[in-house]
């Protein structure tokens, strides 16, 4: 399907052969839009086993994340930056973490002691 609009030429093919017709566009009444952003992405947090929560920050230092590690009474107690190319996936009790990160198609999971 070609669409001309004045000098501007956009082409649009849908599906393995091409043609077919557009998806519906539903647009949201800026009323139903919330005022805010989130406080975090989802995905972005997670709980240890000692109870401290981690918040990934939207800040990543030599394309590594840092997270905020808040403790149950809301007070900041460490930030950490995880190693280049690591992902946290979880925690074990004592200060544990564990990250996975990719060796060409295979993935390791690696034990790490958080101080």
């Amino acid at each position: 399907m070609t669409v001309t609009a004045g000098t501007n030429t956009t082409v649009t093919a849908i599906g393995p052969g091409g043609g077919g017709q557009l998806p519906q566009i539903n647009l949201v009444a800026p009323s139903e839009l919330p005022d805010y952003k989130p406080a975090f992405t989802p995905g972005s947090t997670d709980v240890d086993a000692d109870g401290n929560l981690w918040i990934r920050t939207s800040q990543n230092v030599d394309a590594r994340p840092v997270y905020n590690v808040v403790n149950r009474k809301g007070e900041l107690v460490d930030r950490v930056q995880l190693p280049a190319n690591r992902v946290l996936v979880g925690f074990g009790p004592g200060g544990i973490a564990y990250l996975a990160v990719r060796d060409g198609n295979v993935a390791h999971l690696e034990r790490a002691r958080i101080k």
